[in-house]
C-alpha cells in the first residue's frame, strides 16, 4: 500500500502508463479521455472536501445535529452516485479506444488509485459524535 501510494504521488500517469502498455495509437486516443476524466474527478474531490470541512467544523463542537447529519448523508450519497456515473461514462469512451483486457486493467488501476485516496481520507475523519 505504501509503495503504491509513493508511486502515485510521484507519477500517477506514469504508473497508469506502465500497467496499460499502450501502443502509440492507443495512447493518442486514451490520454485525452483520461485527462478529462481526472478533471471531472477533481471536481468531485472538491465536493468531498467541502462535505468533510462542513462535518469537521461542527464535529469539533459536539454531537452533529440531526438536520446536518441527514444533509451530510445525502451529500455523500450524491457524490458516490456522481462518481459511479462518471466512471461508467468514462468506461464507455475507453471501450471505444482500447481492447477489453486493457479496459479491465484501466478499471483495476483506477479502483486502486481511488481506494488509496479514500483510505487516506477515511483515516483522517473522526467518527461522528
Amino acid at each position: 500500500m505504501d509503495a503504491l501510494r509513493a508511486k502515485l504521488q510521484a507519477d500517477e500517469k506514469g504508473f497508469v502508463s506502465q500497467h496499460l502498455e499502450l501502443t502509440d495509437a492507443e495512447a493518442k486516443a486514451f490520454w485525452p479521455l483520461y485527462e478529462a476524466y481526472k478533471q471531472e474527478l477533481d471536481k468531485l474531490n472538491v465536493r468531498i472536501g467541502a462535505v468533510l470541512n462542513e462535518f469537521l467544523e461542527v464535529q469539533s463542537h459536539g454531537p452533529l445535529p440531526n438536520d446536518l447529519s441527514k444533509k451530510l448523508i445525502a451529500d455523500m450519497a450524491g457524490i458516490d452516485k456522481d462518481e459511479l456515473d462518471l466512471k461508467l461514462a468514462h468506461l464507455k469512451k475507453v471501450e471505444k479506444v482500447l481492447p477489453p483486457y486493457k479496459v479491465v486493467r484501466c478499471v483495476q488501476l483506477e479502483n486502486k488509485i481511488r481506494a488509496i485516496l479514500k483510505y487516506d481520507l477515511a483515516a483522517q475523519i473522526p467518527i461522528a459524535k
